[in-house]
């Protein structure tokens, strides 16, 4: 799925992305294709689930809205197969605001990430829902 949503972003979408060129300034050296891709890669996860709404912090909502653009492509092209997936929002004091950051379940002052040192830092599609009450 990966690979097929890659022929549909052009690579100037890529290019915009600011994590990657983040990453890329601070070490070129050993910035890699697997840097470059992984909004593809995350927008393949969230389309193949069809989920139509993400819970993605502040850092990831460029990713999201990349997600969404090859979502709007694919449709537009293939027919409407997937939703156009959406940022969850909290309820505060009846406004909504975005989710500034997804935290990990381990240590809530880093942010979740499935390359931490324990496996129980992070939601996996496997967990029971009952690893988040």
């Amino acid at each position: 799925m990966m690979w097929f949503l890659s022929t549909l972003a052009p690579l100037s979408w890529l290019n915009k992305m600011i994590q990657f060129k983040e990453k890329k300034d601070k070490s070129d050296k050993f910035s890699s294709l697997s840097l470059y891709s992984y909004p593809i890669l995350m927008s393949a996860d969230i389309m193949l689930y069809q989920a139509n709404l993400v819970p993605v912090g502040e850092d990831q909502t460029q990713h999201l809205e990349l997600c969404r653009d090859i979502c709007e492509r694919f449709n537009r092209l293939f027919g409407q197969l997937f939703p156009l997936p959406e940022n969850i929002t909290l309820s505060d004091d009846d406004s909504y605001r975005v989710c500034k950051r997804v935290m990990s379940l381990q240590d809530g002052r880093k942010k979740m990430s499935k390359s931490d040192a324990s496996r129980l830092s992070c939601i996996n599609m496997i967990d029971s829902p009952d690893i988040i009450r």
